[in-house]
């Protein structure tokens, strides 16, 4: 019997180094054996004699247990979505790609068409507004037939193309403004299931990308006749759209958990004791063989000693009679 009570104490310590070791994260599961290392023992034997369930990550435990054990348990918000179509299709705008210039069937063309740059005839176009009939370059004086010449060369198309250029700049520059605020407000909000670091991370990386491509547009004002490619936003913007719907996922995962709290508790103990009862396996195993034999044994000599008993109280009975016979 002393060894057995011994066997039983050596393992209920090593019961006790185990809740040490989980109860900073599982107080919640071990609710009522908290403070007994011998119900503490007891439990872990109760659960280690349930069949075999599924193992969960100890990670994943004590996150779940930060939730599910939580005093101050509420549901949380989703993100709404972050719309950016329209923001995509200013990229492909065809007046990037326009080689803009002004007629080729004015006498001054074939001069314009000679320098190669038409742009640099445009920017000269408003100083000559301000020197006229006099060239702002050379300072001769020009014909008047010069002057309508120049604006012929830029007619009512080339300066519809400009326009659309500015038209462009304008969109895009509130359509991305409106992203980065909307996306700068989640990034405030900090919300509990983001990972901010890496959501802020591509968030810098998109505002930076629109910063050039702004620059890319104005360049095209400044040069109509060049051609501008944007750089695409797209990969920025589904990375972070992949964020958001992955934080919203898990906050759709918690909410469920709190319209089911109590049995979210029940089946999360489950989990826990039986992440506790593999920790000690092998030490249960041991104890379990050694407290089978040692039980065997008591059993054991307890039957004999009823036996011996029985024996004894028959031999006790026929000695009270041969005496009464011999009186």
């Amino acid at each position: 019997m002393g060894d057995l009570i011994k066997r039983h104490s050596e393992f209920e310590a090593i019961c006790w180094d185990a809740k040490s070791r989980f109860d900073p994260y599982f107080k919640g599961a071990f609710s009522g054996v908290r403070g007994s290392q011998a119900k503490f023992k007891d439990k872990l034997i109760e659960e280690a004699r349930k069949p075999d369930g599924d193992l969960a990550e100890l990670d994943e435990l004590k996150a779940k247990a930060e939730t599910v054990f939580a005093s101050d348990l509420t549901k949380e918000h989703t993100i709404p979505p972050i719309m950016y179509d329209d923001l995509l299709g200013l990229e492909k705008s065809a007046v990037l790609e326009k080689v803009i210039v002004g007629k080729d069937d004015v006498d001054i063309a074939a001069m314009i068409s000679k320098l190669g740059n038409s742009d640099w005839v445009k920017q000269g176009l408003g100083y000559f507004e301000t020197s006229k009939p006099d060239c702002p370059f050379c300072q001769q004086s020009t014909e008047d037939s010069f002057a309508a010449s120049l604006d012929d060369y830029f007619d009512d198309v080339y300066l519809q193309d400009i326009n659309d250029i500015a038209t462009l700049a304008s969109h895009y520059e509130a359509e991305s403004d409106a992203v980065l605020k909307r996306l700068r407000a989640i990034i405030e909000a900090s919300p509990k299931y983001m990972d901010c670091d890496r959501f802020e991370a591509e968030v810098n990386g998109l505002a930076s990308t629109i910063g050039n491509n702004l620059g890319l547009i104005e360049q095209k004002r400044k040069e109509p006749s060049r051609i501008i490619q944007l750089e695409s936003l797209q990969d920025y913007l589904e990375n972070i759209a992949n964020s958001v719907s992955a934080a919203n996922s898990k906050v759709v995962d918690h909410n469920s958990t709190v319209d089911n709290i109590n049995e979210e508790k029940s089946n999360l103990c489950d989990e826990i004791w039986r992440c506790v009862v593999d920790d000690t396996k092998t030490s249960y195993q041991a104890f379990d063989k050694d407290r089978s034999s040692l039980e065997a044994a008591i059993e054991s000599l307890q039957t004999q000693i009823k036996e011996k008993e029985a024996s004894k109280a028959e031999k006790d009975a026929e000695l009270i009679e041969l005496e009464q016979d011999i009186t």
